[in-house]
């Protein structure tokens, strides 16, 4: 899986992701990659963008694994 560059602007990052189509890669438990920091969200992505996002988030979300099974448990929770 090509990782977006580390120093690119936050939008080239998610406009690289986003590129691949379908679900966007998820990243397994242990991964290097989870122990970096963060950087803060300052309204770096316009809405247009911010919404192409968020909606391949919640595409990759339902293709992962045992999707329903969470859902059910938000449902009751």
């Amino acid at each position: 899986m090509g990782t977006p560059s580390d120093h690119a602007p936050l939008a080239e990052r998610v406009e690289e992701l986003l590129a691949g189509g379908g679900p966007l890669p998820i990243v397994a438990a242990g991964d290097p990659v989870l122990r970096r920091g963060t950087e803060p969200y300052d309204g770096q992505l316009g809405p247009a963008l911010l919404a192409r996002f968020v909606e391949a988030l919640r595409i990759t979300m339902r293709a992962a694994p045992g999707w329903a099974l969470r859902r059910r448990r938000s449902v009751w929770s």
